[in-house]
């Protein structure tokens, strides 16, 4: 079974889940991972026997951990659910969106994002969304800032030491 694969047959079992989800801190004892797993004790049994058999999990003299395909396939599910809370926020924004203006390295670092919001610019005051930006980063000591078009005010703002950074996206960079 491929990586790809190995992630949809965990993802369609919420016991398989669950199980891959809580070993994520580390190994646990067979007694705990049935108490941390909402599922009866055959369920969680059955799906632990198939996670090995796909090398997800492995089972040790105390209880059960996961192995380095299993580490994998958990880091990546969590930044699905990452992703899909991300989504959650405000999916009107992200359906219409063109998110290929962003650079690819921080597109593929959006799961990582922790509380955001989503400032919009009207009609009536189309630069609402600049003078938030400049207030945020006014207001901190270091920050990151990835736009997709430049703005003089931003560059003012930034902090002036070697862990801020503006990135802007070459699309718009004009020469």
């Amino acid at each position: 079974m491929g990586v790809e694969s190995l992630i949809q047959y965990v993802r369609t079992s919420s016991v398989r889940t669950d199980i891959i989800g809580s070993l994520c801190p580390g190994a646990k004892a067979t007694n705990e991972l049935l108490s941390a797993v909402t599922a009866s004790e055959s369920a969680i049994y059955d799906a632990l026997s198939n996670l090995e058999g796909c090398g997800l999990v492995t089972s040790m003299d105390d209880g059960w951990q996961l192995t380095g395909t299993g580490r994998l396939v958990a880091d990546t599910i969590h930044r699905q659910r990452r992703l899909e809370e991300l989504f959650a926020v405000d999916s009107r924004y992200w359906e219409s969106h063109d998110t290929s203006v962003l650079p690819q390295p921080f597109r593929c670092r959006l799961p990582e994002l922790d509380d955001y919001t989503v400032i919009r610019g009207t009609q009536t005051d189309i630069n609402r969304p600049v003078r938030e930006v400049v207030t945020r980063v006014e207001s901190v000591r270091s920050c990151d800032v990835v736009s997709p078009v430049y703005h003089p005010e931003y560059e003012a703002a930034m902090p002036d030491n070697a862990d801020s950074r503006l990135v802007v996206s070459c699309a718009f960079v004009l020469v």
